[in-house]
């Protein structure tokens, strides 16, 4: 493979790590053969694919009040008490609608998806979201060098991952750092061992940094201060 064709890849393979953990996809999906022919077939494409689209209807809050209000026609309003979604406008909007109509069902807001906007509030505090993306670089450039650099941290962790998906996106970030976290003392030694300083990852930027964030005495206790403010939500959010 070219110096050429090899900066690609691994652009291509940290994007798809990236895209996985923000849509709350485990990494070991990746060695499914399904995801391979997908990820073949969008190599096959090219630049430009769309992704399909998953419904011909507009979800606007008429469309989601009709429809919900369809199966309760179906099921007999006397046996439905309750309606839980998420707190998107459109579903608040079918609410309304769905209060008007049938006053004595409830329409009540999902709480995992109430602490999970939370989470995503407090994460985008400038010091929190330094921290997360210091965290977020370290996972990535770990799982993107799949026969080193992974292979190494399994056996430091005796074959403990550190990804962890939770029921949303922030749920799944929180519980990754709580795992980063509980990783510490592994990941230090394997960091600091010869392997390490002899593996050609070493010696590249990526590396360096890596190694200088788990190196990191100040890195850490930042991480566990995170973990603090985020515990009591990130509990609620894998209740929910």
């Amino acid at each position: 493979m070219t110096p050429y064709l090899r900066r690609r890849h691994m652009l291509s393979v940290n994007t798809v790590l990236d895209g996985c953990m923000r849509a709350n996809v485990a990494f070991n999906a990746i060695d499914n053969e399904s995801f391979r022919l997908f990820c073949e077939a969008l190599g096959q494409f090219g630049p430009g694919w769309v992704p399909p689209n998953t419904s011909k209807d507009s979800h606007t809050g008429e469309y989601i009040f009709n429809y919900i209000d369809q199966w309760i026609e179906d099921i007999g309003a006397a046996k439905v008490v309750q309606v839980v979604t998420d707190n998107a406008t459109n579903n608040v909007a079918a609410a309304k609608m769905l209060k008007q109509k049938r006053p004595n069902i409830f329409w009540t807001g999902c709480a995992a998806h109430t602490i999970d906007l939370m989470l995503e509030g407090i994460s985008k505090l400038p010091g929190i979201a330094k921290i997360i993306d210091q965290a977020k670089a370290v996972t990535i450039f770990i799982y993107a060098h799949h026969t080193t650099v992974l292979s190494m941290m399994r056996t430091c962790t005796n074959n403990r991952d550190i990804v962890r998906p939770g029921a949303t996106r922030f749920a799944t970030c929180f519980l990754t750092m709580q795992s980063l976290y509980d990783k510490k003392a592994q990941l230090m030694s394997m960091f600091g061992s010869d392997e390490w300083h002899s593996c050609k990852h070493s010696k590249c930027l990526k590396g360096k940094n890596t190694f200088d964030t788990i190196m990191s005495h100040g890195f850490w206790s930042s991480v566990n201060v995170v973990l603090k403010i985020f515990s009591p939500l990130g509990e609620g959010s894998k209740a929910g």
